[in-house]
């Protein structure tokens, strides 16, 4: 047994004989248990093409598999293996969702269940770098390009999937909607959660500080509700524990890290200037879009006047959340599913399939 473990299972017997008077003590060293069960020996491997990566054990999704307990599926993409669910997958509509930074598709868990009763197939990735999918050590490996081209290659090439209703959030929705202003005609519906195209002359302050803090700092403290910015209304400890998982230790946590440096702040930043382009061809997208924000978000929000511009999304309503911030999955829940639910059911002609 290996050390950590061993002295988690004495104190645990322990606290266990005096009646749970050391609860708090006791659940600790289950944490520690499970962590240590899960960081040790870490295996670095590396594709053909040179590309070192690290693969999650699975021993350290036990604690999430409660919440997200769905069948695992992968597709080999520049022999790095990305995750994703795969639900109802006898439908000809789609409704993919992507999630951002530096969450995986966990972070939809309150929508699936509601969501899945449509009939509808559902898609939901890891992005390479989260979750239950590979991630490169090398910064190098992270970039706009490899995220639209590992995306793409999934959705499309992999899975030849059309008539897709998109949903997305935060870089997600960076990733996203590139794929919308590039290939619209895969495209019959698209849902926006705090999230945007940035190009240049961001001024936001709070995102300027977020660069700040992962280049220099960073815990997972944000999934716990402890700043109020990005979960409003907190998250039970177990539940939060689950963006955890992914990342046993700060070798793991590369693409997390590396995925706020990119985003272009200046008109001089690598991607500003094909973001620009993009959003003008975005523009030009007819299928119905809607625009969901929370209020106390302060990071996206710029980006909401933006994005109501786009061609299917007039005669839409746009909400702003009361008592929502970045994360709106985990401030609105079910509510969420429930909005997406009714728009899809109002405003998008899902194409009807005949023998």
């Amino acid at each position: 047994m290996h050390l950590c473990q061993g002295y988690a299972y004495f104190v645990s017997i322990l606290s266990m004989r005096v009646n749970y008077r050391y609860s708090n003590l006791f659940f600790s060293c289950v944490l520690l248990t499970v962590f240590c069960s899960c960081t040790s020996q870490p295996k670095t491997r590396q594709t053909l093409s040179g590309i070192p990566f690290l693969r999650t054990p699975d021993s350290c999704f036990d604690a999430s598999k409660k919440f997200y307990p769905y069948p695992e599926n992968y597709v080999k993409l520049d022999g790095l293996r990305e995750h994703y669910v795969d639900l109802n997958s006898q439908s000809d509509t789609t409704i993919v969702m992507l999630h951002g930074e530096p969450s995986w598709g966990y972070l939809y868990r309150h929508q699936i269940p509601i969501l899945e009763k449509m009939g509808y197939r559902m898609i939901i990735p890891d992005m390479i770098g989260f979750g239950k999918s590979d991630k490169p050590t090398d910064p190098s490996a992270y970039s706009y390009d490899n995220w639209e081209k590992w995306t793409k290659t999934l959705l499309f090439d992999s899975l030849g999937l059309e008539n897709v209703i998109l949903v997305v959030h935060d870089w997600g929705g960076l990733i996203g909607l590139r794929l919308v202003a590039k290939y619209p005609e895969h495209f019959i519906g698209l849902v926006t959660l705090n999230t945007g195209l940035p190009h240049h002359d961001i001024q936001n302050k709070a995102f300027l500080k977020w660069q700040r803090w992962v280049k220099y700092g960073w815990t997972f403290d944000i999934m716990r509700g402890k700043r109020k910015e990005f979960i409003q209304n907190g998250i039970a400890p177990e539940e939060a524990n689950g963006f955890r998982d992914p990342f046993p230790d700060k070798t793991y946590m590369i693409g997390p890290k590396t995925a706020p440096g990119l985003v272009p702040v200046k008109a001089q930043d690598a991607e500003a200037q094909e973001n620009v382009e993009l959003l003008k061809q975005l523009m030009y997208f007819e299928g119905p879009v809607k625009v969901i924000f929370g209020q106390n978000d302060p990071f996206s929000k710029s980006q909401r006047s933006i994005l109501v511009k786009i061609k299917g999304a007039a005669g839409v309503h746009h909400p702003v959340i009361k008592g929502a911030s970045h994360f709106i999955q985990e401030d609105m829940k079910e509510a969420l599913a429930d909005t997406i639910k009714a728009f899809i059911n109002s405003r998008i002609a899902v194409p009807k399939i005949t023998d």
